[in-house]
Formats: structure tokens, C-alpha cells, sequence
């Protein structure tokens, strides 16, 4: 809400625009803990959303987004961007692949990422499979994951999920495995604040 009365030092009747999905927007990134009668503006983000199609192709197509963000203070400047964009293959078969930036001191580290998903006629179980690889200065890094999630106790009146995660990051000739397990145990009724999770790794 606005103050009564208008006051060119309230933040609140700044930076105020309207919005559009078919153009860029940009949005100031703003410290909530700024000094009184300052902008407390850090940095701005933009981001754009689009859809990929062939020549003359008016429907459909691959949604892209795009989003950038750039912060700096007195002292230092930070970075950071995001694109991704989504192939279906079908109705039940889809992935997900993007490249992130972002600035670390003087150094920028680069991740390129993707998952492919599967998920069940049924609905009851989606498979997730990932890769990514990550490059900062000299330092290279892969990784690969695999997740099982199977939704159990249908129809009853809780619903329960089971989540099965392992990966793998190798850097050089470092190499570090994991694997995770969880359980989800919640009502089936929004209404119901009832959850419980348990899980190891």
C-alpha cells in the first residue's frame, strides 16, 4: 500500500512502471536494510521470456528465458545470468537444458546444464536424468545424476513420495559420489497442515 500523502523519499512511488511480457523487463534490486532518505537500489536484473519457432510457425515453439543480474556496491560488482530453454518431446518425455554465469572475484565460473524427464502414463513415478559441467578459471567439473520419485498411498487420505537421488562430480582426478533418499508423508487435503518428512543421504 502507498503512504497518504505522497513523499518523494519513500521508495514506494518509485521505479513504478507497467509490465509487459513482450519486452524486456528490468527491475532494480533493492537493499530493504538502506540507509534512510537513499535509493537503496543495489544493482537491476532483466529478463526476457521467448519462444523459439521455425520460419512461418505461428504456434507453438520452445519457450526460452532468459535473466540477467548485475549488483554493485562501492567496492565490488557482481554478475549473474540465466538461459534455459525446454524441448517436449511428448506428453510424457521432456528436458530441460540451460547455461548459467555467474562472477566470483574477479573470475566468472560458467555451468552448462541439462535434465531429461520421463514421467509415467499413470503419473505415479517420474524419472530424472541430469548432466552438467562447470568451468571456473583452470578448474573443470562434470557431474551426472539419476532421481526416481514414485508417489505411493493413492487415494487414500494422505498422500506419500518417495524420492531416489545418486550422482557423481569428478573434477581432475578427484571424484565424489553421493546418494540421497527421502520420504514425504503428507494430507491430501490442502487444508491440512499435516507433513513429515524423513530422509538420509
Amino acid at each position: 500500500a502507498l503512504p497518504p500523502s505522497f513523499d518523494g523519499e519513500s521508495s514506494k512511488y518509485r521505479f513504478r512502471m507497467l509490465e509487459s511480457p513482450n519486452m524486456w523487463i528490468a527491475r532494480p534490486i533493492v537493499d530493504q536494510n538502506g540507509w534512510d532518505h537513499e535509493t537503496g537500489i543495489e544493482g537491476f536484473s532483466i529478463e526476457k521470456p521467448f519462444t523459439l519457432r521455425r520460419k512461418n510457425q505461428y504456434w507453438g515453439g520452445k519457450p526460452l528465458q532468459v535473466t540477467a543480474e548485475i549488483a554493485k556496491d562501492k567496492k565490488d560488482m557482481s554478475f549473474r545470468s540465466e538461459t534455459e530453454v525446454t524441448l517436449k518431446h511428448s506428453k510424457k518425455l521432456s528436458t530441460v537444458s540451460g547455461i548459467d554465469s555467474q562472477s566470483i572475484g574477479r573470475d566468472m565460473a560458467y555451468t552448462a546444464r541439462s535434465e531429461t524427464r520421463y514421467r509415467s502414463k499413470s503419473g505415479r513415478n517420474k524419472m530424472i536424468v541430469g548432466l552438467s559441467a562447470s568451468r571456473v578459471v583452470e578448474a573443470q567439473a562434470t557431474g551426472f545424476k539419476v532421481e526416481e520419485r514414485l508417489k505411493v498411498l493413492r487415494g487414500s487420505k494422505v498422500k506419500s513420495k518417495v524420492v531416489l537421488a545418486a550422482g557423481m562430480v569428478k573434477s581432475g582426478s578427484d571424484k565424489a559420489k553421493g546418494a540421497n533418499t527421502e520420504l514425504t508423508v503428507k494430507a491430501a487435503s490442502p487444508d491440512d497442515p499435516f507433513r513429515l518428512a524423513l530422509g538420509g543421504s
